[in-house]
């Protein structure tokens, strides 16, 4: 994936999951952590993975942690009815940048 800032173009490299859940934000800001799991089809256990790591890179937001008080991501327990949001004031300076770093499985 490309993105395109002023005059600068970033390469993004990300799992075909990261993609599909990236993609349902190309008309919306945010969604419900249950319809990016309709949407995406992907099971809640793999989701919640996915999710985290992607707020952790601060690509995306998700509302339960500025009003959960969590003292981190992974103490968080996603619901479906959580909100998850597109960090429209995300940016990078590296030219190359990768989020396809590899699950933990469990």
């Amino acid at each position: 994936m490309v993105t395109r800032e002023a005059e600068d173009f970033s390469s993004v490299h990300c799992s075909t999951f990261q993609l599909s859940i990236l993609f349902q934000f190309n008309h919306r800001d945010s969604l419900t952590f249950g319809e990016l799991q309709t949407n995406t089809m992907i099971e809640k256990d793999k989701l919640d993975q996915l999710v985290k790591q992607l707020v952790t890179f601060n690509v995306l937001a998700l509302s339960k942690l500025s009003t959960n008080g969590a003292t981190g991501i992974k103490d968080i327990e996603v619901q479906l009815t959580d909100t998850v949001q597109l960090n429209l004031n995300y940016s990078n300076r590296k030219i190359r940048v990768n989020l396809a770093l590899p699950l933990k499985s469990e």
